[in-house]
């Protein structure tokens, strides 16, 4: 394969991925719609029914579905560190920025002020899931015998097993990630040529409002500083 074909391959690969991404970051959408339809739902029939029991199972569903959103986000961050070393595969052999979604473009929600909304979303979505949690468990303690309330608390504790672990993971993918795709002849292809683990110290020490771009350029010209 030439050299132009290779790139063109790759090119091609990359905008597959992308479709694929943006499909994955509907299917969270959807999720979050249903987040907060199940609990709505559940708090009108409560009320229409005038019984809180519904909302026994409302914690554990709850939980899961965060559980199965992080699991999407999982998907999605092996899907955009992928494209990020097509992107710059690409780049690197036509010396141009041809591809710039994932270099440039996807961390502009990421950083302030527009990731700020995120997290209001994300910091809301918590305040349910634990305000759910607290009535049911009320509930559960002075309204049922103690069957009833060790198959809500095995239930629920389940779910936020699961929740804890896919979260978990969630944080390790890009990592782990790096590491499988160093495994198959993929590792450090960069425009920047640092070894994988140092490119993720640098990412760490971004600042909040930063982009990567100024993230390396404020790392370099500060280490460059001190060795003046």
């Amino acid at each position: 394969m030439s050299s132009a074909e290779q790139v063109q391959t790759r090119r091609e690969e990359a905008i597959a991925f992308f479709h694929v991404n943006q499909t994955g970051r509907n299917a969270v959408e959807r999720v979050v719609a249903l987040f907060f339809s199940v609990a709505a739902i559940a708090g009108s029939v409560g009320v229409a029914a005038g019984t809180p029991d519904v909302l026994l199972p409302l914690p554990a569903l709850l939980f899961l579905l965060l559980s199965y959103m992080f699991q999407q986000y999982a998907d999605l961050t092996v899907l955009g560190c992928t494209r990020r070393r097509l992107e710059d595969l690409v780049n690197s052999e036509i010396g141009a920025k041809g591809l710039v979604y994932e270099t440039a473009v996807a961390q502009i929600r990421q950083v302030n002020p527009l990731v700020r909304s995120v997290r209001f979303l994300q910091a809301l979505l918590g305040l349910v899931v634990l305000g759910a949690f607290a009535v049911a468990t009320v509930v559960a303690i002075r309204d049922h015998d103690t069957l009833i309330l060790v198959g809500y608390l095995c239930g629920t504790i389940l779910a936020i097993v699961s929740f804890g672990y896919s979260y978990l993971q969630m944080l390790n993918t890009p990592r782990i990630t790096g590491e499988k795709l160093a495994e198959q002849g993929l590792d450090d292809e960069r425009l920047i040529w640092i070894s994988n683990q140092l490119f993720d110290e640098a990412r760490e020490a971004a600042r909040p409002d930063e982009f990567e771009r100024q993230t390396f350029e404020r790392l370099i010209r500060s280490g460059l500083s001190i060795n003046t």
